[in-house]
């Protein structure tokens, strides 16, 4: 199963549709059988607000994903998910939400290098340790009247430093900060819901 953000609404994409979503109110689900069935989904997403949640399904998953994410351009970011030695987290202010460290790969450059190239650039801080990967987060948005899809990998990542956080502004980022796990009810207040997983994951899944 696939699970994109497309303006905050969820989309899942699967190869069987669960059937207790059927009677489940403003949910959405549909067969796709053919790319008609893709310009359906897309014209009751832009036309119906009301909705909160897509379910597409086709036996052939892969197919109905290539499908899907043909209709976008696609752009790859690598973020982290930052330890430091007190088990905190470190988390960004971003255009007032709090967000993680993360930004768009360039050219001709690995993921996990672009990754830790990101979380440097955005929180001013260098020697950052690189982990597993975590998990990959899609979502869709708007730039210069063209919709895009952004794939962000996910890295653990350790920090054992002492270096002042330093936001980069010009990013839109107003605040970088070490936060434990008293912040997550603020954090999940005021934040993207394609990154409440992470959060939620790392607070109650410590790494040992």
């Amino acid at each position: 199963m696939y699970k994109v953000f497309m303006y905050n609404r969820p989309v899942f994409l699967a190869s069987e549709l669960n059937e207790g979503l059927l009677s489940k109110e403003e949910c959405f689900t549909l067969k796709v059988t053919d790319e008609s069935d893709l310009d359906l989904f897309f014209e009751i997403l832009d036309d119906c607000p009301q909705l909160n949640e897509f379910h597409l399904h086709n036996s052939n998953v892969e197919w109905l994903w290539k499908s899907f994410l043909g209709r976008f351009k696609r752009v790859e970011a690598g973020g982290g998910i930052v330890r430091n030695q007190n088990n905190e987290l470190l988390c960004i202010k971003r255009n007032g939400l709090w967000d993680l460290p993360k930004g768009k790969i360039d050219k001709g450059e690995s993921i996990e290098n672009g990754a830790l190239r990101e979380v440097s650039e955005e929180c001013g801080i260098n020697g950052l340790e690189l982990g597993e990967k975590i998990d990959v987060t899609y979502h869709v948005y708007t730039l210069r009247e063209k919709e895009i899809l952004k794939p962000t990998h996910w890295f653990a990542m350790d920090y054992s430093g002492d270096e002042n956080l330093v936001p980069q502004e010009e990013e839109g980022i107003t605040e970088v900060a070490w936060l434990d796990q008293s912040a997550l009810p603020m954090i999940l207040n005021n934040t993207h819901p394609t990154l409440t997983p992470l959060f939620e994951g790392f607070f109650s899944h410590p790494r040992p």
